[in-house]
């Protein structure tokens, strides 16, 4: 995590960098998307850490799969008129990915959080709020240097949010029975999550997917029916962007319940810490 705030590095004169700041906070106010994140989760990420002096607008409508989302010629436009893209890596909005590409070779920053911070290695890497705060550490020094402006405030206002989401988020989930947060999933969407709040899915249909792409055979389904029956899984877990006939039919066989959670959009959560919150509730509901 960025421990010490950026300082300084291209020598403006302080008038020039104030001026900067006051400049782009009238961005908003006329209208305009100087910064644009591809989804409605990321894009509310990246408004924490600069609070009041841009407005982020998400080019994937809050509810929308990513995975299936498919962009109108204006998504593309906003893409391309943007001075700053953040987008979540890992091909998670590949209908997106020839409209980043031509961005990029058009002269827009494309902040990719996959390459921008190798230390990712989940395309939902933002269900953890302390990974999160460590990737917008790398996007801070690139707005500030596209913008000319100083985020330092910003970002530390932010981290506290991250940290309090964890807070929050652990504290919800200490309401689970002893049995543990265990659960469910037909493919791995939670693992960041639940490596952060030791909640994990203990039966995973689709093991090696990390999104839902892969199609199970008969055999399959059948042994991830019976390892939830064997395990007494008591919760299996689904966005609410989804609708899975497998867990349909797992939850008919086994009497284990659908929890469907908010992951891929942000729900009728207003900010980061919400959509965490709204995560761990629905958990915590679902596995009592």
């Amino acid at each position: 995590m960025r421990t010490v705030l950026i300082m300084k590095k291209f020598g403006i004169p302080l008038l020039v960098v104030i001026l900067g700041a006051s400049t782009a906070a009238c961005g908003p106010q006329q209208g305009s998307s100087e910064i644009v994140a591809t989804n409605a989760v990321l894009a509310s990420i990246v408004q924490e850490v600069v609070g009041d002096t841009f407005h982020v607008d998400s080019v994937i409508p809050n509810g929308k799969d990513p995975h299936e989302f498919q962009p109108s010629a204006g998504d593309v436009a906003r893409v391309a008129n943007a001075r700053v893209v953040v987008s979540n890596g890992f091909g998670y909005e590949p209908t997106l990915e020839k409209a980043l590409a031509s961005a990029r070779a058009d002269g827009v920053t494309v902040f990719d959080a996959q390459w921008k911070f190798p230390g990712l290695n989940d395309p939902h890497w933002f269900t953890d709020p302390l990974t999160a705060a460590d990737a917008m550490a790398a996007l801070v020094p690139v707005l500030e240097k596209v913008f000319g402006v100083s985020l330092d405030e910003e970002f530390a206002a932010a981290t506290v949010e991250f940290e309090k989401s964890v807070a929050d988020g652990r504290r919800i989930l200490s309401e689970v029975p002893s049995t543990g947060c265990v659960f469910a999933t037909e493919h791995v969407f939670l693992a960041p999550f639940g490596n952060r709040f030791g909640c994990h899915e203990s039966v995973v249909l689709n093991m090696g997917s990390r999104v839902p792409d892969a199609e199970p055979s008969a055999a399959d389904i059948e042994r991830f029916i019976g390892d939830i029956k064997q395990r007494g899984i008591k919760a299996l877990v689904e966005d609410a962007s989804e609708t899975s006939r497998i867990l349909d039919s797992a939850a008919g066989a086994s009497g284990a319940r659908i929890v469907k959670v908010n992951v891929h959009g942000m729900g009728d959560a207003s900010s980061y810490r919400d959509y965490i919150v709204d995560i761990a509730k629905a958990l915590a509901e679902g596995l009592r």
